[in-house]
């Protein structure tokens, strides 16, 4: 929800800027950004990560600030993808998430430039945001002014000013910085010179004592002062990285709100402690990203790109040697300790990049010791070192001198160095009688060493952290302040503490991660390896979990997807230094998309012509009676008796069957094939429970019970009797006036009953329970109460059961003014009552008929 501040600022903009692209008001959604923006923003990230431009470009940014300061270090790609997180932590009270703004208040900001004098900081003196106050000064540039920085294209108008917020902004460059990664890693893998473009030579520089330095020595490619960037696994098939996809970047997200509208804000953040353990971590991304173990274990492979800083974190060193701003696994390749080459920068080589590995050519096997500095007044911080155990001499120089050490004149044919103890080929470190000497010898780069952080290591190893030191590994029981404090004199400004096992440097024997999250999925420590082992399987469960932290703060629905800025993009890379250097990323124009053609306009249907009611049939003219001849009295001496007149029963005449027409094209019944030259039967429906009712019979409706139509207590055999003439006569004229008034009212009535359209089951009947009855094929579905014909009911419930005092209901949709019931009167059949409603301009009149069945 935004504040009430946020939607003041964001009714006022809508006010101000009318409906056009106008600036960005902060507490509102980010603008779109349409495909020409995106490539023109890259370009200009893309110089700023290039070599050594971010110099140039801080000393433009300098030339528009006068008086104030910035320093970027060289190639910050790793600095603007940590942007990208610290951007999306949430805030002390559970708000916020990827809002364009930091906390620089809190803590010190700036440079820890000493003396270290041990045992004095707080760490939570210090800004967790420290280091990131000068890259956002010139990313904040880029965002207001349209030109920034020179020597790449300009934007219509700025982001700001065309709507887009600074939180889109800085996800779109933590993107682009993971890309500009990708890029580097697949170049140094596929060749070492991929950034030494044909012309081009580095600059002469001298060293701190003023000696000149060899130009391709600590040269200016990687940002961690290693010299060139080197690659573990280049010219190997597995190197290169591969996208399944690209990073999905979405629009949307809404700046936060500040007093002067800037990114600065006074709201306390939440951060992650680099100095506790894995279970201290997985709680934090738990509760502020909802990760879960997989998302947490690839979030943090981030980590191979960039280094440590102590003037801003107190925590030196980096995590890959030589690996600068690539993107690949070798994060977790040595986290869990593979062997790898160590990459030497000095003693005659060229680039930084001569691989050097143990006695017998292969790769160096790996320890990691815990260090701690005592820095802090805990006795922190502490951290982890890899060693590796590698020949101490560059036997081979590059510049092809020869090195006369023992090591290398003692060496057998074909050895990089001499092994030591006589070990051979295969054996590992426990083969070494003195692995922390000879000629071989488990040693880190002096001043680059490859460290990980207690968050790093929690992951792959389980311990316990205290104030931010670990225990409870063997090799950790005196890692402790208690013991550090019995060699430390007031005023120390340098001391450092290893892992010992036996009074002896050693790795502490800590078992791995087993945390399961969620329970019952893989254990941390599995999937630290399987990334370690299948780089491909890292990158496709990294891509959605950066995805997923760049979105936190936001719904499913919140962020809508931009412009794809990776498929067949094409930025320059280390162009020579030159006064037409121009970065401009161009890509090939979007493949148009044939028009769909418009769908053919639908002739109307042509409607078949009605198909004529069949002839009503006129009722049969009764036949005459036929008179018995009269019987013969006999003639006996006896007096005549006269024979008694008994009434005879009069058989009612039968009602006339309904003709058999088409069912309307909004019954529910199917239809069978017509037989030749007849219309279509309606086929019976199976009933609720899958039985198929009997079919209508006759003049009447089967059911259950066995009666008929003609309603019990009817005389079934059809018997006539012979009656004396005159009673017969007096019948049959009684007969043929019934008929009369039948016929002349019947076909009155029976144009009301046409009418009838529903038929509603009352109390003791079986209704339909389906709820997706059949219909006519190319006929809407019609519900299951509407009727064949009119005096039939729906076949759709099987047919009607009938109990005594029960009956059916006949309702209209038109004519009949309103429900009646068809009666059954236990002795004299059944009753059919029906009023008809006949309306007019001038009124309307009801009339009731009553029909026996």
């Amino acid at each position: 929800m935004l504040s009430w501040v946020a939607m003041s600022l964001v009714a006022a903009g809508v006010l101000c800027g009318g409906a056009g692209a106008a600036q960005y008001v902060p507490g509102a959604p980010g603008g779109p950004w349409s495909r020409e923006e995106m490539l023109v923003v890259k370009a200009k990230l893309s110089r700023l990560f290039d070599v050594e431009q971010a110099g140039h470009i801080s000393w433009e940014w300098k030339g528009l600030h006068p008086g104030e300061e910035v320093s970027v270090p060289n190639r910050p790609v790793p600095l603007v993808l940590r942007l990208g997180f610290h951007d999306c932590l949430r805030y002390t009270d559970g708000t916020g998430g990827c809002d364009g703004c930091l906390n620089l208040h809190d803590g010190f900001i700036g440079a820890l430039d000493g003396p270290w004098y041990q045992l004095q900081l707080d760490m939570e003196a210090i800004s967790m945001n420290n280091g990131l106050q000068h890259i956002v000064k010139l990313l904040e540039e880029i965002y207001v002014n349209k030109d920034f920085p020179s020597k790449t294209p300009p934007l219509p108008e700025s982001l700001r000013d065309s709507g887009k917020s600074r939180a889109d902004f800085w996800a779109f460059a933590a993107i682009v910085a993971v890309e500009y990664g990708i890029e580097t890693n697949n170049g140094i893998c596929a060749s070492q010179d991929f950034e030494k473009p044909a012309g081009y030579e580095p600059p002469q520089r001298q060293n701190n004592q003023g000696v000149m330095k060899d130009k391709w020595d600590w040269a200016r490619f990687d940002p961690t002062n290693g010299g060139a960037h080197c690659n573990d696994q280049q010219g190997e098939p597995e190197c290169a990285v591969e996208l399944e996809r690209p990073i999905a970047f979405k629009t949307g997200r809404a700046d936060c709100v500040t007093l002067d509208g800037g990114y600065n804000t006074e709201k306390p953040e939440r951060h992650a402690d680099p100095h506790t353990n894995g279970a201290g971590t997985a709680a934090f991304f738990q509760r502020d990203f909802a990760f879960n173990g997989r998302e947490m274990v690839a979030i943090l492979g981030a980590h191979t790109m960039g280094r440590l800083h102590q003037d801003t974190t107190m925590l030196p060193y980096v995590w890959i040697k030589s690996g600068g701003q690539q993107f690949n696994n070798q994060y977790y390749r040595n986290l869990v300790g593979r062997p790898a080459w160590y990459f030497r920068h000095n003693a005659g080589t060229k680039d930084g990049c001569t691989k050097g590995g143990d006695a017998f050519g292969e790769r160096a096997p790996a320890r990691w010791l815990a260090n701690a500095r005592l820095h802090l007044k805990t006795g922190g911080p502490a951290f982890w070192i890899q060693e590796k155990l590698a020949c101490v001499d560059v036997c081979d120089r590059d510049d092809g001198k020869d090195n006369a050490e023992a090591c290398c004149t003692e060496r057998p044919a074909g050895a990089m160095c001499k092994p030591d103890g006589g070990r051979t080929a295969g054996s590992g470190p426990e083969a070494d009688p003195s692995p922390d000497g000879g000629c071989e010898k488990f040693q880190f780069h002096v001043g680059l060493d490859e460290c990980m952080l207690n968050v790093d290591m929690g992951m792959y190893k389980e311990f316990g952290v205290r104030n931010g030191i670990p225990y409870g590994c063997v090799g950790l029981e005196d890692f402790t302040l208690t013991e550090w404090e019995k060699t430390w004199t007031a005023g120390t400004q340098f001391q450092s503490h290893w892992s010992k096992i036996n009074g002896r440097r050693a790795e502490p024997q800590c078992p791995f991660q087993t945390m399961q999250i969620p329970s019952g999925s893989t254990p941390l420590h599995e999937m630290v390896e399987e990334f370690a082992d299948h780089q491909d399987r890292w990158v496709a469960a990294f891509v959605p979990a950066f995805e997923k932290m760049l979105a936190n703060g936001y719904g499913p629905n919140d962020l809508q997807a931009g412009p794809d800025q990776w498929t067949a993009v094409t930025c320059p890379r280390v162009m020579p230094e030159a006064a037409t250097q121009f970065w401009e990323c161009t890509a090939p124009p979007p493949t148009p998309i044939p028009p769909t053609p418009a769908p053919p306009t639908p002739s109307p249907p042509t409607l078949a012509p009605p198909t004529p009611a069949p002839p009503t049939l006129a009722p049969p003219t009764p036949a005459p009676p036929t008179l018995a001849p009269p019987t013969q009295i006999p003639l006996t001496p006896a007096p005549p008796t006269a024979a008694p007149v008994t009434p005879s029963p009069v058989t009612p005449a039968p009602i006339m069957e309904e003709p058999t027409t088409p069912a309307p094209a909004s019954s529910f019944w199917s239809t069978s094939p017509a037989p030749e030259g007849g219309a279509p039967s309606p086929s019976p429906s199976p009933d609720a429970a899958g039985d198929t009712p009997a079919p209508f019979e006759g003049n009447g409706t089967t059911v259950p019970g066995g009666q008929g139509a003609a309603g019990p207590g009817a005389d079934e055999d059809g018997g006539r009797l012979w009656w004396w003439l005159v009673p017969v006569v007096l019948a049959a004229v009684a007969v043929a006036v019934a008929a009369g008034v039948w016929w002349v009212y019947g076909r009155k009535e029976r144009a009301s009953f046409d009418n009838v359209k529903e038929y509603v089951p009352m109390e003791g009947m079986v209704e339909d329970k389906r709820s997706d009855p059949p219909s006519h094929s190319g006929s809407p579905a019609a519900p299951a109460s509407l009727l064949a014909s009119p005096c039939e009911p729906s076949m759709a419930s099987g047919p009607p059961t009938r109990g005594a005092g029960s009956g059916l209901q006949l309702l209209s949709t038109s004519g009949i003014s309103s429900p009646q019931p068809l009666a059954r009167e236990p002795a004299s059949g059944i009753l059919l009552h029906a009023s008809t409603s006949h309306g007019s301009a001038g009124g309307s009149a009801t009339a009731r008929s009553t029909y026996v069945l």
